[in-house]
């Protein structure tokens, strides 16, 4: 893990969507993904949406919120997953 390439990426996040080929470029990050999930272990809320451009696929990723997602909301997720 990347504690410098997450926060980046998070502060990216913050006021735009991100896709591998801009967090390689501007951050030097080859593992995007990594770093999302990452993110996503910490509490964050990040989406992700395929975008298609010159017959190329890649995810773009967002923040759907400013925080860690609320204890209460994850409790829900994991009640829902487990049955």
């Amino acid at each position: 893990m990347s504690a410098t390439q997450n926060a980046l990426i998070l502060a990216h996040m913050k006021r735009a969507p991100i896709t591998p080929l801009q967090a390689l470029d501007l951050y030097g990050c080859f593992r995007l993904g990594a770093r999302i999930w990452d993110l996503k272990q910490q509490g964050y809320a990040i989406g992700s949406k395929i975008i298609e451009r010159n017959g190329k696929r890649f995810c773009e990723y967002s923040l759907k919120e400013n925080g860690p997602v609320v204890e209460a909301q994850r409790g829900r997720l994991d009640a829902r997953l487990s049955h």
